[in-house]
Order: C-alpha cells, then sequence, then structure tokens
C-alpha cells in the first residue's frame, strides 16, 4: 500500500512492511515496528517523529563523536560512532530524551545544547516545546505539565537541553 503523511501511528496501523522512498530512491525497508523502532535513515528518522539534527562530525576530547550545535555539541554513544571528523553526520534521538534546563546544569549528560522555544502543543498530560537552536536546526522536547509549570517557560523563552550520550545514536548521511 502507498502511505502518505499521516501520523506515524496511523500509518504504523495500516502497513506490515514499509518501504520508505526519499527522492525516489528505496532507503529503507522491513517490518514497520523495525522501520519505526530503529530507522536507519534520516527519513525514515523523521517518519519515526524522531530529532534529527545533522551537521559535519567532530571528535571531542572525551572521545565522543558528535557535532556542534552553536556553542554547545550533542554527542552520540549508539550507531556509527566509529567515523571520521569531518563527515556529514546525523544524530537521532526522541523527544522524551530531552531535559529542559533554565540554566546549564552539571551531571551525567554529555550533551548541553541552548536555544529558543518557538512553540508548544499540548496532548494527553504532555507537553512538547519545539526549540529553534543555531541556523535551521531544531529539536522537539516532551515533558510533563508539571515539569513544565516549573519551569515557567513561554514562546520566545530560551532554555538549555540536555540529552545523554545513551540516548543518542549517529547515522552517517549518504552524500547526494
Amino acid at each position: 500500500s502507498t502511505l502518505f503523511p499521516y501520523t506515524t501511528l496511523f500509518r504504523s496501523a495500516l502497513a506490515f512492511r514499509l518501504i520508505v522512498l526519499d527522492e525516489g530512491r528505496v532507503v529503507e525497508e522491513g517490518g514497520a515496528s523495525r522501520v519505526l523502532a530503529n530507522p536507519q535513515s534520516v527519513f525514515s528518522a523523521r517518519l519515526a517523529g524522531l530529532n534529527v539534527v545533522t551537521g559535519e562530525s567532530v571528535r571531542f576530547n572525551d572521545g565522543l563523536l558528535g557535532i556542534r550545535v552553536g556553542e554547545g555539541r550533542l554527542v552520540a554513544a549508539q550507531g556509527d560512532t566509529g567515523g571520521e571528523e569531518g563527515e556529514e553526520m546525523a544524530l537521532l534521538f526522541e523527544p522524551d530524551a530531552v531535559a529542559l534546563l533554565r540554566e546549564p546544569g552539571t551531571g551525567s549528560a554529555r550533551s548541553l545544547i541552548t536555544g529558543r522555544i518557538d512553540a508548544v502543543e499540548s496532548s494527553s498530560g504532555l507537553i512538547t516545546a519545539h526549540i529553534a537552536l543555531d541556523g535551521e536546526r531544531r529539536v522537539s522536547a516532551r515533558v510533563t505539565t508539571s515539569a513544565w509549570a516549573e519551569l515557567g517557560c513561554r514562546v520566545g523563552n530560551g532554555i538549555w537541553c540536555a540529552v545523554k550520550a545513551t540516548q543518542i545514536r549517529a547515522v552517517r548521511v549518504a552524500p547526494r
């Protein structure tokens, strides 16, 4: 069957097997639950509702591979982390993996980036904050309504985002 841009839940309910096309090329195929749970391409990750942040790879002093985001960084402990510096890569992570902070803090998260809240959605007792980073890159963070209330944030506020490296998977971006 041909799937059009509906919600991820709707797509997965309709299909047992997915063939994902990007610009006319098959980029991934397999069981719907496998493709959506563990996407291997940027396009499939976007279909699955994951955050996708792309950039040039950097090997940081602590040995982790990631990308610079403004003054901060995102690093991955999963996926294709053995690549070389300077390659185009994508970092994939769930909106649930993003912790929101009003001020930069200390902790075990290896990734700390800053941005500005540009939209907020509420659904089923959860808040999804859409955060503009540097340039055109964006991430989403999903938190409980009580956590959102404690933060006291609103659209337009600056915010820090922390993500553990173990929650981020690196995928090499194929040259076009």
